[in-house]
């Protein structure tokens, strides 16, 4: 099964709202298709270089889609 993964760097201490929303957004669109098994979705919303490499790692062969995105402040 195909498998997309989202991927937020946001700080969990001083999180960004446009950021946030951006993922709550992502999810409640993808997730319809999800619970009718059309894919996989993995979603990390305080993603780390390390968790980003594991993702994909262990999906390297099902990733289809992987986005991420960086908080800067």
């Amino acid at each position: 099964m195909d498998i997309i993964c989202l991927a937020f760097a946001n700080d969990r201490a001083n999180p960004l709202p446009t950021l946030q929303e951006e993922d709550n957004n992502l999810n409640r669109i993808l997730s319809p298709r999800q619970l009718k098994q059309h894919y996989i979705l993995i979603r990390d919303s305080y993603a780390s270089i390390t968790s980003v490499t594991n993702t994909i790692a262990q999906s390297k062969d099902q990733l289809r889609f992987s986005s991420t995105s960086i908080s800067t402040s």
